[in-house]
């Protein structure tokens, strides 16, 4: 979860960039010691083959069967489901800040966890929830 977390921060981080929001020796400060707690936490987890717990996580742990997303792909596939299915360009519209191939991605990573599924062709690819 966290890992996650620190995943979208990067993406804020690119956004921050190309919108000019901060100086680009600031951000690069900041995404480099990120970059860093990250290769240090994918390296703890790697080695120790067992996810280690951070603050505010569930005592029991989490249920291996309910998929890891971020809140912005929560957010993603509430529109698919209250829309019935959607397409990049509506979901940008709800993100501007954020590139298509940024959501993307997003849609990627819950294709792979089969939470969504792609329908049509070419220029017509829309997305329904599975469930």
């Amino acid at each position: 979860m966290l890992l996650n977390d620190l995943r979208v921060l990067q993406d804020f981080f690119e956004i921050a960039k190309a919108q000019h929001w901060v100086s680009l020796s600031d951000i690069s400060v900041a995404q480099d010691a990120y970059l860093n707690l990250m290769e240090e936490l994918e390296k703890t987890e790697s080695h120790s083959g067992v996810r280690p717990r951070y603050a505010g996580s569930d005592p029991a742990g989490s249920n291996p069967a309910e998929p890891e997303i971020s809140d912005r792909q929560k957010m993603i596939l509430e529109f698919i489901k209250n829309e019935g299915n959607a397409q990049v360009h509506e979901v940008q519209e709800i993100f501007p800040q954020l590139t298509k191939r940024t959501l993307r991605r997003d849609f990627e990573k819950m294709l792979s966890q089969g939470l969504i599924v792609r329908v049509g062709e070419n220029s017509n690819i829309a997305y329904q929830a599975k469930y």
